[in-house]
């Protein structure tokens, strides 16, 4: 698992220095600040291929970038990265083979998905069964589309297999997966059946529909059968018209299926022990969720991983930008196991700090405490209780500092029933009565 990563003249600051966990780690904070780069870097880091472009580093800085990561193997050991960046060549790892770092998911937050297989990335040494290869398979990295139709490789001209292969399919995609599991009734559509019900929205659960004819469902000519979803509600929709945060959660539910049960027939084959670590890296992990399923998605990921066949050791790394889910981190944060950070800009400078958790009660707070809002309302609100304040901590305000809080209390639109309302129109009326 990754214990730790240094990433110095990369990202919008000189050094971003941060120590993993190991299990929940949360990273929060302002946009652009570089939450998205850490889980780049950190993905690449543990597999040493880039999920989408490779980190740049900064113009004056070029000779000067270095990535430094600790990570802890499949058995036990710590292995260390250190990298610097080669102008022509881009990243050059130092040293020998890298640690194992069991099986690695990463949900991007653009729909794609890298998924990291020690059973089929890693070194394939295995004389007895004739396997030697001196390289390491790439990863296999999904764009959005490739979730849901499939992932190819093209074979070079020069494969023994090319003149009759010019592709290999790496993975069938979600249609065709989730239609194929459901017909057989097989391990993968019980397992996917159990992803979705942990992974659905607390008022409901979602699972399988019946799949339906493609032309019937799209009006386009296409011979396949189509995924569907029966909601909470009850309504069966194919799963080309579901809701984005729908769409989403198929394809997380879909591919940690999908990672797992080929990790295990990979095992089989190789007659190798399946992996006792599993790395889970979300980007924004509450896209498109109501903020009752914010609440719910971390522990519920968690909860799914857990309790594969095997119980491995998870560790998660995820970026948000929603105080719920921080919410609902407060029954379930232990200091000793658990981290959140910070990415926050203070003027023009960037403050990256590990945050102390403690339950705040109420998501308002988060916002406040953690996010930086001055109050957990409007701009305009927040605007107008300072105003306020500014008059009642005056000792002789005049009437034009008067009148310009009030006309902000009028335009944020905080009505007179509210503490701070009826605090005011008292002391409107008692300043009325003194004149």
């Amino acid at each position: 698992m990754l214990k730790k990563l240094t990433l110095t003249h990369l990202g919008p600051v000189e050094t971003i220095d941060l120590d993993f966990s190991e299990r929940f780690n949360v990273i929060t904070g302002d946009n652009g600040l570089g939450k998205s780069f850490v889980l780049d870097v950190a993905w690449w880091a543990l597999t040493r291929q880039w999920a989408g472009l490779p980190a740049w580093p900064r113009p004056a800085a070029v000779d000067k970038a270095s990535i430094h990561a600790r990570i802890t193997g499949e058995k036990g050991g710590i292995s260390k990265l250190d990298s610097t960046f080669v102008q022509g060549s881009g990243w050059s790892p130092k040293g020998g083979r890298p640690a194992n770092p069991g099986l690695v998911v990463y949900a991007r937050v653009d729909g794609g998905f890298a998924v990291w297989d020690p059973a089929r990335n890693d070194w394939r040494n295995a004389p007895s069964m004739g396997i030697s290869d001196p390289d390491r398979p790439d990863a296999y990295v999904f764009q959005p589309h490739e979730v849901w139709e499939g992932l190819e490789r093209r074979n070079p001209p020069t494969d023994e297999a090319a003149s009759r292969l010019k592709s290999s399919v790496l993975c069938r995609g979600l249609i065709a997966h989730w239609v194929d599991w459901q017909r057989r009734e097989s391990d993968e559509h019980r397992q996917l059946c159990h992803v979705l019900e942990e992974l659905s929205p607390p008022d409901g659960k979602l699972e399988p529909g019946e799949p339906a004819d493609a032309y019937a469902v799209t009006g386009v000519e296409d011979d396949r059968e189509l995924p569907t979803i029966r909601m909470p509600h009850g309504e069966v929709v194919p799963a080309h018209f579901v809701s984005a945060g729908v769409r989403r959660i198929m394809a997380l539910s879909y591919l940690l299926v999908w990672a797992w049960q080929s990790h295990l027939k990979a095992c089989e084959r190789t007659g190798r022990r399946p992996t006792r670590r599993i790395v889970v890296l979300v980007d924004e992990i509450e896209a498109h969720l109501h903020p009752r399923w914010q609440r719910t998605i971390l522990r519920s990921l968690r909860r799914v991983m857990e309790k594969l066949e095997s119980q491995p050791e998870v560790q998660l790394l995820a970026a948000t930008h929603s105080p719920l889910v921080l919410a609902s981190l407060e029954p379930l944060f232990e200091a000793g196991k658990d981290r959140l950070w910070a990415f926050n800009l203070r003027g023009r400078d960037v403050d990256i700090h590990r945050v102390d958790f403690y339950p705040h009660g109420n998501v308002n707070d988060w916002l406040v405490e953690t996010f930086g809002l001055g109050l957990a309302a409007s701009e305009e609100a927040e605007r107008a209780v300072e105003l306020v304040l500014d008059v009642f901590r005056a000792d002789a305000p005049g009437e034009a500092q008067i009148e310009r809080a009030d006309r902000a209390l009028r335009a944020a639109r905080l009505a007179p029933g509210t503490a701070l309302g009826a605090r005011w129109a008292l002391f409107k009326a008692e300043r009325g009565a003194s004149t």
